[in-house]
């Protein structure tokens, strides 16, 4: 089983404005970040790499603007799959692919204003097909044949992120 370990916290979340932010704005637009994390409405973001056993861990939390002066057109298309969708009281998610084979994104909404909330972007993670929202947790399943994996993704915390090969959805 895959899961994803918090690193050290940083408090980086830049000052709240009246206007939504670039991961928002972006979103609105139908863009996702290239690199592999977690954006928030904020516009902070968790990176998140793999460790020697084959497990993801979740870095500090960051400010956006810092990954946006290295790489300002980092952004791809989001190809949101048909069906890939969740609701549950308050909350929406949807999910699909990138503009690049194996990338995968999840995005949760607030259901009745669409505003992100945060979205999850992996460059290795394969298309997100199906997804449901089981009490606080978010259960999707990443897949393009034979690549198959099941993820639990906690919705207040979904830097602590899990998977599993092949799934039972």
């Amino acid at each position: 089983m895959a899961r994803f370990h918090r690193g050290a916290k940083k408090n980086t979340s830049p000052a709240a404005g009246s206007l939504p932010g670039m991961a928002e704005r972006m979103w609105r637009r139908n863009r996702i970040r290239l690199e592999d994390g977690i954006f928030f409405a904020d516009d902070t973001w968790i990176p998140l790499t793999m460790n020697d056993e084959g497990s993801m861990v979740a870095g500090e939390r960051l400010a956006l603007e810092q990954i946006l002066e290295d790489n300002p057109d980092g952004w791809a298309e989001a190809d949101p799959a048909p069906g890939c969708e969740a609701v549950s009281g308050t909350l929406r998610a949807v999910g699909g692919g990138g503009a690049w084979e194996g990338e995968g994104f999840v995005a949760l909404l607030e259901g009745g204003s669409g505003k992100l909330v945060w979205l999850l972007h992996l460059s290795a993670a394969e298309r997100f097909r199906s997804m449901e929202i089981r009490g606080d947790v978010l259960v999707a399943v990443s897949e393009e044949p034979p690549n198959r994996l099941e993820w639990t993704i906690p919705l207040t915390e979904p830097e602590r992120i899990s998977a599993i090969p092949g799934g039972t959805s």
